[in-house]
């Protein structure tokens, strides 16, 4: 369980500061916003993401957010549908 929860933590660590002077619920939205965001890019940087992207297969990745108490769904705008769309040091095949 631990490995499943290491990165929730570690964005936790990383953004703790933004999270000052927030409410509980507040520090919880964001924290599932980051991890919306967190698990587009690890998406991305999987090669069989990559794959269906270089054979021309349409697949977009979408970050949204979908809040229980307003029924909303929120888009965080990390959309992605080409290895263009991430750093060449995650692509399967980095191009420089």
């Amino acid at each position: 369980m631990d490995n499943w929860i290491r990165g929730i933590r570690d964005n936790f660590h990383y953004h703790q500061k933004d999270f000052e002077g927030l409410s509980e619920q507040e520090v919880s939205d964001k924290m599932t916003e980051l991890n919306v965001m967190k698990q587009v890019e690890n998406l991305s940087h999987t090669r069989i993401v990559q794959n269906a992207w270089e054979k021309g297969r349409p697949l977009t990745i979408h970050g949204w957010v979908y809040r229980l108490g307003t029924g909303i769904i929120h888009d965080l705008k990390v959309s992605r549908n080409q290895s263009d769309d991430i750093e060449p040091i995650f692509r399967s095949v980095p191009r420089l």
